[in-house]
């Protein structure tokens, strides 16, 4: 998971939801250090699934973590409006449904629930100092994983601490 979540980003969520139980194993370090995890359980992926009967009758697919998420907050947030930025419905996962996603979220944006923002103007540019700037603090929240994970703890204690024995 932690090789998913951009370290920077990370570094200013003040929490973060995580899709998973604490003992399927809690995330890394640098995530715990660096912000609030809020393991939410298996129940989005269960909220999800009531959302998508609509559009995946006989449920043949896996929620993504963004359609977990995104019942999650439809169902503890109801009053709020949610802003999407970058989801493309599209992956190399064949467990997903991405079409069901992607008609629910379009009923959703068209019922006001969502208001999504499509990335299909040019990317924002930095300068050389920002780009030089990113890539510094990049590089040290990378570093700092790989120190702690794979130099401090084993794998063996590793695969103890989730699974409770040696490897």
């Amino acid at each position: 998971m932690s090789k998913r979540i951009n370290p920077i980003a990370l570094n200013r969520a003040a929490e973060v939801w995580v899709n998973d139980i604490e003992e399927n194993g809690r995330v890394d370090w640098l995530f715990e250090k660096e912000c609030k995890p809020r393991y939410l359980g298996f129940g989005p992926i269960m909220k999800a699934r009531k959302h998508l009967e609509k559009y995946d009758p006989f449920q043949t697919s896996n929620p993504t973590s963004g359609a977990s998420i995104i019942a999650e907050f439809l169902d503890t947030q109801p009053q709020a409006k949610m802003h999407l930025f970058g989801f493309s419905h599209q992956g190399k996962q064949s467990t997903h449904d991405w079409n069901a996603e992607r008609q629910w979220v379009s009923d959703l944006v068209a019922e006001g629930r969502i208001v999504k923002y499509a990335s299909a103007s040019d990317p924002a540019r930095r300068s050389l100092a920002g780009s030089g700037e990113y890539c510094i603090r990049f590089l040290e929240k990378r570093f700092k994983h790989y120190l702690y994970n794979k130099l401090l703890h084993s794998e063996t204690e590793t695969k103890k601490r989730i699974f409770g024995k040696d490897g």
